[in-house]
């Protein structure tokens, strides 16, 4: 019997992935990500009492300790003591953050630094070097996106495999609006998501009337707290908009009482939208 340790944050994907193994008849231990500065020491010991036959890591910036521009240090010695002990590695890139991508966030980030276009050449330089130790140090890489399987083997290696994420087919009933067409937005709030120009497409729309309800995550950052200020001054009267955190269950209540689910981006995002997936799981039109 195949032994498997999956160490990454719960989702969808996880518990997709976890189903499968097992009724290939793999073991398989969970170990929740963790950002406190023993979590890789832990890891380790728990590999060696269990003696893995393979190691998935699902790696997501925000999931493991940074230090400074240094991301994903809590995780870092797994993949050596990993390597080490030849034990394989499967790594899962959830986000592929890209160069020009970068460079706009941190251009958007109050941290003074950041307004130093050195500063943010070094932080982009230190973030490539991160996931380029981390696929060297991994037996295989499974990405989302082509975009994301492209802009890696770009880097000169081979061992990027593409995977789209798993949607979850959930069967739910809700009462929808005969009279009234609702579309849904939902996650976090951020500037990139241009619901100004939203706004200005719903006041053209006269031939049916139409609520739009917007979740708001709570924003990231002091432009994105201004940005959702701004965005309730504009708003007209048939927008509603939710803030804070919503349940997952609250989440696909609301997405079954839509007509349609909309994502307002004015760029492509870094990595595969867990909403996307809610929604064609739920058979909207996204």
């Amino acid at each position: 019997m195949i032994r498997l340790v999956m160490i990454g944050i719960p989702g969808e994907y996880g518990k997709c992935l976890i189903s499968s193994l097992k009724s290939k008849g793999v073991k398989i231990l969970k170990i929740q990500a963790r950002k406190n500065k023993n979590f890789s020491r832990k890891v380790i010991m728990l590999l060696r009492s269990w003696k893995p036959d393979i190691v998935h890591i699902q790696f997501f910036e925000g999931s493991y300790r940074n230090i400074g521009p240094v991301i994903g240090v809590g995780i870092l010695p797994v993949y050596k003591y990993c390597k080490i002990r030849k034990i394989p590695v499967v790594t899962t890139f959830h986000e592929v953050p890209h160069p020009a991508r970068l460079e706009l966030f941190f251009k958007r980030s109050p941290f003074f630094l950041n307004r130093i276009g050195i500063y943010r050449k070094f932080k982009i330089c230190i973030r490539k070097l991160i996931y380029e130790w981390i696929i060297k140090n991994s037996s295989a890489v499974i990405v989302h996106t082509r975009e994301h399987e492209t802009l890696l083997k770009s880097w000169g290696y081979t061992n990027i495999h593409w995977i789209p994420h798993g949607t979850e087919i959930v069967n739910l009933r809700g009462k929808r609006s005969t009279d009234r067409f609702t579309l849904v937005s939902f996650g976090a709030f951020r500037t990139d998501k241009r619901y100004d120009i939203v706004f200005e497409a719903l006041k053209a729309l006269k031939c049916r009337p139409i609520t739009y309800i917007v979740h708001a995550s709570p924003p990231e950052d002091e432009i994105s707290r201004k940005w959702l200020k701004y965005i309730e001054s504009i708003k007209p009267e048939d927008v509603v908009i939710i803030k804070g955190f919503l349940p997952k269950r609250r989440l696909l209540e609301l997405i079954t009482c839509a007509d349609a689910v909309l994502f307002p981006y004015d760029k492509v995002g870094m990595g595969a939208s867990s909403g996307f997936h809610h929604a064609i799981g739920l058979g909207k039109p996204v």
